[in-house]
């Protein structure tokens, strides 16, 4: 399976990936492109489009993405149904009342030093790898 989704990955966009190989196709090609070319590029190469609106693999309510994966695919996985409020407090922004997710607030933007860069390299479709900073 392929999935794409939009570049620049911050939490959902990287827990996602996390679960599909893990947990859904450990032999599944994640793609990165910029934001207004994720449905063009769906559409050129199959891949299915997640974390971006008006698509099946998004938001729901109160819910992300991450949420709609475990409820699709019925993971029943301890560790990853410990995840799910941490990740989704990482993006509703209620870290302290979702319980355990508030200390984890640096994970998704420990950039707030203009001067610090995070980056992370992913392989492209060649197997080149690209640095895409976070």
């Amino acid at each position: 399976m392929k999935w794409i989704t939009r570049e620049r990955p911050k939490i959902d966009r990287l827990a996602c990936p996390w679960l599909i190989k893990r947990f859904i196709d450990e032999k599944a090609e994640i793609i990165y492109v910029p934001f207004d070319q994720v449905l063009k590029e769906s559409k050129k190469s199959g891949a299915i489009p997640f974390d971006i609106p008006d698509v099946e693999f998004t938001h729901y309510k109160n819910e992300c993405t991450f949420d709609y994966f475990i409820k699709k695919y019925k993971i029943k996985d301890s560790a990853v149904l410990s995840m799910a409020p941490i990740v989704r407090g990482q993006l509703t922004g209620y870290f302290f009342k979702l319980g355990g997710c508030g200390g984890n607030y640096g994970l998704g933007y420990c950039n707030c030093n203009p001067e610090y860069k995070r980056y992370a390299d992913f392989p492209d479709r060649t197997g080149q790898f690209t640095r895409s900073y976070l």
